[in-house]
């Protein structure tokens, strides 16, 4: 299973056959405007899975775009693996490969 959260701390869950979106509310925003829109929690097929997957990898192989510290705009990945261990990675704001991904699920969950 993955987690990402994009820029804004909106959360997309993604299994094998589903992608579960939980914006973020204008309560918890920074703003305190800002909302992600609306719960949803499309099914996926297993070809858009492998897609995701393999952005998901590029992204962490780009060691370049990887930091340490959570800032504002930044994204992160969580990867829930066997026994429940979790990985999590940090990607610099705006890098276009987590763009790339971030687009891709936007379309899903459209």
């Amino acid at each position: 299973m993955y987690t990402i959260a994009d820029g804004n701390g909106n959360l997309y869950i993604i299994t094998t056959t589903t992608v579960e979106y939980t914006p973020i509310s204008p309560a918890m925003s920074s703003s305190g405007i800002y909302s992600g829109g609306e719960y949803k929690k499309p099914e996926i097929t297993t070809t858009q899975y492998n897609q995701i997957k393999h952005k998901i990898n590029s992204i962490l192989a780009n060691k370049s775009i990887l930091i340490n510290t959570r800032i504002k705009g930044s994204g992160l990945i969580t990867i829930t693996g066997a026994n429940n261990k979790k990985e999590t990675y940090l990607i610099k704001p705006a890098a276009p490969e987590f763009t790339d991904l971030e687009d891709s699920l936007k379309k899903i969950i459209e």
